[in-house]
């Protein structure tokens, strides 16, 4: 069955998500792709069309994918990291550690007919977790024609080398930037360091350094990337397991942008940047970084060698008309045909009411719970809610002291 619609469920709004949600777009039609929150989930989407499952693991929606499934309802499972592996102390890291999100993670991907993930170490980990789950490596996408779109600027000669980062806060990462940053004050005065997205208060405090908040829109923010005319671009990354099953999505979003930059020798740049020819690979070390900035600062030939060569192979590799026959391939035979109605959409409704917001006790399964009971404890949530919206104890004192206004006028 050929695919017609898309159901990309998501949690939250990060860069993941708008990128996929705009290859998927591209793919079979921005109106025919339909990002939605996982707290929007009913039935009448999830029976029209292919639906692909976001990082989803809210444990609120642990019981999604055996309901999925018991209701012959196929779905896809997209990971671009191993959240089994986070460290640190982070907000976002301690809520993938909470175990009720792991066994929520867990559920979703062994309900999935197969897992979307662009890394070898990743796609390995979770087969050796769950060997009956089946991972499809995907080639991730970069949106070539959108960077084309931006017009590149034409920055004075005075201005002077600039060096950037884009991207998230990492502390290690930044306690590295900020060694590099404060060698290159005192050696190179010249260069300005520009963040957007991520810095840290020391970093932030230094002469040299200037920074720029994030944009929650992608083409927004890959435009004030180009627009900042970087000469160098900067993609620290520290050594460990988490990291190691990461995409290259620095190393995309640089070479897309036409930006020479300096990576960390470590995966997953090591497997497609090559060393001098589309990026420069060096060791976590200050003096290492400090050294390959001026490199690229000062060669221009190897400065121009660079971002041709960059661009050239994030346009053959990564762009959406490059890879989405590998995708559409990878989806063939999985929409639902599932037709829909209406009791069983009540029916979903219900449990998800149930899971959600704990607000009917019922001995019985919900599974089979008849359509009848379910519209009674809906339409009393749903009035319960409005009496709630509309205050009624401030509407009763309203009406009493207009009672009690007309019986004085009168």
């Amino acid at each position: 069955m050929s695919i017609k619609a898309i159901n990309f469920w998501i949690e939250g709004d990060i860069s993941t998500t708008r990128i996929i949600s705009r290859f998927l777009g591209d793919m079979v039609g921005t109106e025919n792709c339909h990002t939605r929150q996982l707290g929007s989930i009913n039935w009448r989407a999830l029976v029209n069309g292919l639906n692909i499952f976001c990082r989803s693991c809210d444990p609120r929606y642990v019981w999604v994918p055996d309901y999925l499934k018991k209701n012959g309802v196929p779905y896809i499972y997209y990971l671009d990291d191993n959240f089994w592996k986070i460290t640190g102390t982070s907000e976002l890291a301690r809520y993938y550690q909470s175990a009720d999100v792991v066994a929520s993670l867990d559920a979703f991907v062994q309900g999935a007919e197969f897992i979307i993930t662009h890394s070898p170490m990743l796609a390995d980990f979770i087969t050796r977790r769950f060997p009956a789950v089946k991972c499809e490596l995907l080639p991730v996408p970069f949106d070539v024609d959108l960077i084309e779109s931006i017009e590149a600027p034409a920055f004075e000669p005075s201005v002077g080398p600039a060096v950037g980062y884009a991207g998230g806060y990492k502390k290690e990462e930044f306690e590295l930037l900020e060694d590099v940053v404060a060698q290159m004050g005192k050696d190179r005065p010249d260069v300005r360091f520009e963040f957007i997205g991520g810095v840290s208060d020391k970093l932030r405090e230094m002469n040299n350094v200037q920074w720029f908040p994030g944009s929650s829109d992608y083409a927004t923010f890959l435009e004030l990337k180009v627009s900042r005319g970087w000469t160098v671009g900067l993609a620290p990354l520290m050594e460990s397991v988490f990291n190691a099953s990461k995409t290259n999505n620095k190393f995309r979003e640089y070479g897309g942008c036409k930006i020479p930059a300096v990576y960390s020798n470590t995966n997953p740049f090591i497997g497609s940047v090559q060393h001098e020819i589309s990026g420069l690979l060096v060791a976590n070390k200050p003096g290492d970084w400090v050294a390959a900035i001026k490199k690229l600062i000062d060669n221009k030939f190897l400065h121009e060698k660079i971002s041709h060569e960059a661009f050239k192979f994030v346009k053959a590799t990564y762009s959406h008309e490059a890879i989405i026959p590998a995708w559409r391939e990878s989806f063939e035979g999985l929409v639902s045909s599932m037709p829909y109605d209406s009791a069983t959409a009540f029916r979903f409704y219900y449990v998800k009411q149930y899971y959600v917001h704990n607000f009917y006790h019922a001995k019985k399964s919900l599974a089979t719970a008849p359509v009848v009971p379910m519209l009674v404890m809906i339409f009393f949530r749903k009035f319960k809610s409005l009496l709630r919206r509309l205050n009624v104890r401030r509407f009763f004192m309203l009406f009493v002291l207009i009672a009690v206004f007309s019986i004085y006028k009168s």
